[in-house]
């Protein structure tokens, strides 16, 4: 495996390089799989962008994925647990039963099922627990970072009993769409459309840490990678572009973990 940064500023080409370069590599050997993985609102505006450069022909073996789409694509050849992925709405209504019977035990919120957007702001914040590989105990890591009559630490505590609850009332019948790219992690070295095939990352500021994990495995399954990396080619405004600088940081630690070039 080989891993490639294409730098540069907005704007000034790196998709439509990477877009051309793997369209040329991808006729030229029709035997490897190109991935093109972008964030899911791009993946239909990528498929135009891409079928537009080729003269309105397609390549069979380019797939433009977002991370949710490739972990549906690879369960397809290796069945994974299954249980039925919860859309926004499902989330709410477990949220809502949750809110309804604990109310009573909590020190905090207990107006907060009445609140206007209070159960969608919450089921958010459990999303970004579930991206950031943070589990209930860690919540009890936090505590002793406040004091135990604060009105933080009763937030901590309400939050804690909320979220063990949800995820015992998901049991092994849901899951969220979270959960989708830890369970492909641990499943990519038996899926054989991954193996040797490039990977191209396009579109991304940053990764969240299940993300990362998920690109290590990558790395070890694949023959190359691809990232574009929005950069300031004057070198004056590092600030504006710490971000960049450490996804390349964080990919470079990676590719020295893993071996490759």
């Amino acid at each position: 495996m080989s891993l490639h940064f294409i730098l540069g500023g907005s704007g000034s080409g790196k998709s439509t390089w990477l877009f051309k370069k793997i369209q040329k590599d991808a006729s030229e050997n029709p035997g490897i799989n190109y991935l093109v993985l972008v964030p899911d609102q791009f993946t239909l505006e990528t498929q135009k962008t891409l079928v537009a450069l080729n003269g309105n022909k397609g390549i069979l073996n380019i797939d433009v994925l977002s991370f949710h789409r490739l972990a549906y694509r690879a369960f397809e050849e290796v069945p994974a647990l299954r249980r039925t992925v919860l859309e926004d709405m499902g989330k709410i209504m477990i949220l809502y039963q949750v809110f309804s019977k604990k109310k009573k035990e909590m020190l905090y919120f207990k107006r907060g099922l009445n609140a206007a957007g209070f159960l969608d702001e919450c089921k958010s914040f459990f999303c970004e627990l579930m991206q950031y590989a943070i589990t209930e105990e860690d919540f009890s890591d936090l505590f002793g970072q406040f004091e135990k009559e604060s009105l933080m630490s009763y937030k901590m505590q309400d939050l804690q009993l909320i979220y063990r609850r949800f995820v015992e009332k998901m049991g092994n019948s849901y899951m969220m769409a979270e959960e989708l790219i830890p369970q492909l992690t641990a499943l990519v070295p038996q899926v054989g459309f991954l193996k040797d095939a490039v990977i191209c990352l396009d579109g991304f500021t940053g990764f969240t840490p299940t993300q990362y994990d998920l690109l290590k495995v990558l790395m070890k399954a694949g023959s190359q990678m691809y990232v574009t990396v929005t950069t300031d080619r004057t070198g004056r405004r590092r600030g504006v572009f710490s971000l960049s600088q450490q996804v390349m940081k964080k990919l470079a630690k990676l590719a020295e973990e893993t071996g490759t070039e």
